[in-house]
């Protein structure tokens, strides 16, 4: 059965094998492990794997990488935003159904992601989405029924593209094969952050 948010992206493709292996390898996370981490790790070994534009030389995104910690861009809590919106459902879900909770990290130059700031989270307001910390997450195993279908998103630091515009992989892990990485190509201008285009790594 395909979550609200994988029909929202219209994804149809498995994980790499590679990629499936190595993310369930781990399924454990405690509140202190950064989900994100777990999808950037596997994401951007498949990436560079399959010469996928934008990481296509790992030296190269490795240097993108050092420059956006130097320089984060401009605004990082309004492309937050951007994301969520982006990955908000058709319809409005339940209060306390699947998917109706997202814990949320970001990344923002240091070196482990961070907890959205409430800040962010007062603007966000989906409606039927309660936006909450990563750090707030139950712990224990992702996979228990007690967390199954609640939703654990990172969102990465932007990376500067040759074009001017910035690439920025986030994703979501939602419960065994309920999991999904995707990169959007974002444009910011003096409105803003907009999305130019996105694509999906890899989804389960």
């Amino acid at each position: 059965m395909r979550t609200a948010i994988a029909r929202t992206f219209g994804v149809h493709a498995r994980w790499p094998a590679l990629a499936l292996a190595a993310f369930m390898a781990r399924p454990v996370y405690a509140n202190d492990t950064s989900i994100l981490s777990q999808i950037q790790a596997v994401d951007l070994s498949s990436r560079v794997a399959h010469q996928v534009p934008g990481v296509t030389d790992p030296v190269a995104a490795a240097k993108a990488s050092d420059e956006a910690k130097l320089r984060p861009p401009p605004d990082l809590e309004d492309l937050w935003l951007t994301i969520l919106l982006k990955m908000a459902p058709n319809s409005t879900p339940a209060p306390r159904s699947y998917g109706s909770t997202w814990y949320v990290s970001v990344s923002t130059g240091a070196e482990k992601p961070v907890d959205i700031p409430a800040t962010a989270i007062a603007k966000a307001q989906i409606p039927g989405i309660k936006i909450l910390p990563a750090s707030a997450a139950p712990s224990g195993t992702v996979v228990s029924g007690a967390t199954q279908g609640d939703y654990h998103i990172g969102i990465g630091l932007p990376l500067k593209r040759p074009d001017g515009n910035y690439d920025v992989t986030y994703g979501y892990y939602c419960g065994v094969v309920c999991a999904a990485s995707m990169t959007a190509v974002m444009s910011h201008d003096r409105w803003g952050w907009r999305i130019v285009s996105s694509r999906t790594n890899w989804v389960s």
